[in-house]
C-alpha cells in the first residue's frame, strides 16, 4: 500500500502562506431593481441573508448622489445586518461629491455607519459605472484631506480601512526619471527627479488596500493579450505588497474570468462583484450563484491547487 509522498519544503511553504480571498457582493443591482417600482421587493436585506449564508465575507454597497440604486436610507441597515452576522461592510463611493437632498456625502456615510471599510472611487455624478482609478498626481491636495479625515474615523472601537480604486500601474523602469526646471539652477540644465508611482502616493496618505479596476483584464481575457496584460496585473498587485499595502479587485469578473486573475495576484485580498453575479443568478439562483463564485476563490486561494 502507497503513503502520499511528503510535502516538498516548497508545498510546505505555501501552505502556511495560503491566502484567504474574500468575496464581497455588491448589492447595487438588487437595489436597482427594487427601485424600478418602489414597491420594497427584492429585499435587500432578504437577499443580504441568503448571500452570507451561501458563504460571502462580506457585502458592498455603493450609494450614489442620484439614489440610482443604493439609497443612503439602506447603508444603516445594512451595516446593522453585517455586523450582526459577522461579515465585512465596504462602502463604495466619491469623497469629493458635494452632499444633497438625500446624500448627505460619503464621509457622514461613513461617520453615521462604521463600514469596516470604505474605498475611494473617482467617479462623475452621471457616471454609468467606474471607468478609472484616480489620478492621484492631480489630486493631492483634495484627496489626501479627505483621507487624513478618514483616518481619523478608524477607532478601536469602529476599525476602517481606506481602499482606493486604482488602475493597474506597473512599477516604473529601472532609473526611470523625467526633467524638471527650478528657479534655483541655471537656466538649460535639467535636473532630474523622480516622480513616485501612485502606490507609493497612496500608502503616504493613509492608504490600506488599493482596489485594482479590472476592466483591462477582462477585456483581454481568452485573447491574445491576455497574458502581456495579465503580467501588469500581476506586477501592478506585487508593487502594491512591497508598499505594504493589500490588494483588492473589482469590475466586470466573472465566473470565466475570476479563477486567472486571482490566481496570478499574490497580495489579493479581496474580490468585489455585483453585476455578473446578480446577471447569473437570474439563472441559477441566488444561493447557489454565491456558492460557485466562492468556490472558485477557494480553489484560487489553494497554493496546491496550482501547482
Amino acid at each position: 500500500m502507497f503513503s502520499s509522498p511528503p510535502h516538498t519544503a516548497i508545498q510546505q511553504y505555501l501552505i502556511l502562506v495560503k491566502k484567504n480571498i474574500h468575496l464581497s457582493v455588491n448589492l447595487n443591482k438588487i437595489a436597482l431593481l427594487r427601485n424600478a417600482r418602489n414597491e420594497g421587493i427584492p429585499d435587500l436585506i432578504t437577499a443580504s441573508k441568503v448571500i452570507i449564508a451561501n458563504g460571502a465575507d462580506g457585502l458592498t454597497v455603493h450609494p450614489r448622489p442620484d439614489r440610482r440604486h443604493i439609497h443612503f436610507e439602506d447603508v444603516s441597515t445594512l451595516s446593522t445586518l453585517a455586523k450582526k452576522q459577522s461579515v465585512e461592510f465596504n462602502i463604495e463611493g466619491n469623497p469629493l461629491a458635494h452632499p444633497r437632498p438625500g446624500y448627505p456625502g460619503l464621509l457622514e456615510i461613513v461617520k453615521q455607519t462604521h463600514p469596516t471599510q470604505v474605498t475611494l472611487v473617482p467617479d462623475e455624478d452621471q457616471q454609468l459605472t467606474s471607468n478609472h482609478g484616480w489620478s492621484l498626481a492631480t489630486m493631492s491636495s483634495q484627496l489626501k484631506t479627505v483621507m487624513s479625515d478618514l483616518k481619523k474615523l478608524d477607532t478601536p472601537e469602529h476599525p476602517l480601512r481606506i481602499s482606493l480604486f486604482m488602475d493597474a500601474e506597473p512599477p516604473p523602469a529601472k532609473n526611470s526619471s523625467h526633467t524638471k526646471s527650478h528657479s534655483d539652477t541655471p537656466k538649460n540644465i535639467p535636473v532630474t527627479t523622480t516622480t513616485p508611482h501612485p502606490f507609493v502616493l497612496a500608502k503616504s496618505w493613509g492608504a490600506d488596500r488599493i482596489e485594482l479596476y479590472t476592466k483591462s483584464y477582462v477585456d483581454a481575457y481568452a485573447t491574445a493579450k491576455e497574458k502581456t496584460v495579465l503580467m501588469t496585473y500581476t506586477a501592478a498587485s506585487d508593487l502594491a505588497v512591497k508598499e505594504k499595502l493589500l490588494v483588492n479587485a473589482g469590475h466586470d469578473l466573472n465566473q470565466k474570468n475570476l479563477y486567472t486573475l486571482a490566481t496570478h495576484l499574490h497580495g489579493l485580498k479581496e474580490v468585489s462583484i455585483g453585476h455578473a453575479l446578480i446577471n447569473d443568478a437570474l439563472y441559477d439562483g441566488l444561493a447557489k450563484t454565491v456558492r460557485s463564485y466562492k468556490n472558485i476563490l477557494l480553489r484560487a486561494s489553494d497554493p496546491l491547487a496550482h501547482l
